[in-house]
């Protein structure tokens, strides 16, 4: 149990790393100005977590035994996203200056194809999200 345990958590940090550095290379591309880059990515990258865990809010709603009204449900939904993005925000810059160059070596590969896998994970984790939220959310009639 505690192995499978451990086997979860490095997969879900490569699955967080591979989500930043695409969110680096998305940031380096749109960025007007060197220093930009940096908190553009832990805004990118921070959405996208948000994203993700209001898709999870949303499935913990849907269990619930009471009935929520529209109104809680999406102050619940922008409260978690802000205390995602408030709260992590100088943590993830923190952890992206330091691994700065890691994702300078890898974004001079192929510079193409990662723009590409960037904008479909901000694309498919949105539509994904929204997806969720509604298949989740629904009031059977």
């Amino acid at each position: 149990m505690w192995e499978e345990n451990q086997e979860f958590g490095k997969k879900s940090k490569i699955m967080l790393k591979t989500l930043l550095k695409y969110s680096y290379y998305l940031s380096k591309w749109f960025s007007s100005s060197q220093e930009k880059v940096v908190p553009g990515t832990s805004f990118l990258f921070l959405t996208q977590i948000s994203y993700i865990a209001a898709s999870f809010y949303s499935f913990i709603v849907s269990i619930l035994p009471f009935e929520m009204t529209n109104v809680i449900i999406t102050i619940g939904v922008m409260g978690l996203a802000a205390v995602i993005m408030i709260g992590l925000q100088k943590r993830t810059e923190k952890y992206i200056y330091s691994n700065k160059k890691l994702f300078e070596i890898d974004y001079k590969k192929n510079i193409y194809w990662n723009r590409f896998f960037g904008l479909l994970f901000l694309v498919v984790i949105f539509f994904l999200s929204i997806a969720c939220m509604i298949f989740f959310l629904r009031k059977d009639a």
